[in-house]
């Protein structure tokens, strides 16, 4: 919420053409898409290790010193969701408000 809100306030000081100059070649509805997959893709390990839907795995990564997890790929997903879906209601509200006479 707190990036969607910065993207948000960048948009009411700048105006939509210059935030999606800044998202660049990123549409929100993508953001949501790729959220909502990571969000499904964090539940196929527990299936393939025989567990309940949704338990954590973790995993290793020694070479940077760093534990990789399900919980990590889910809120991944839930951050690009909800980036998504905010920036793309704000902007589609003020291009509807641009459009009235």
């Amino acid at each position: 919420m707190v990036a969607a809100g910065a993207f948000t306030l960048y948009l009411f000081a700048f105006g939509v053409s210059a935030t999606k100059e800044v998202l660049r070649m990123v549409d929100p509805r993508d953001l949501i898409g790729v959220g909502l997959l990571l969000g499904m893709i964090s539940v196929v390990p527990a299936w393939f290790m025989g567990q309940p839907f949704l338990t954590a795995q973790w995993w290793t990564i020694p070479v940077i010193d760093f534990k990789a997890s399900t919980p990590l790929i889910f809120d991944i997903g839930v951050y690009f969701a909800v980036l998504g879906s905010v920036t793309g209601m704000v902007m589609t509200l003020m291009e509807v408000d641009k459009d009235e006479p």
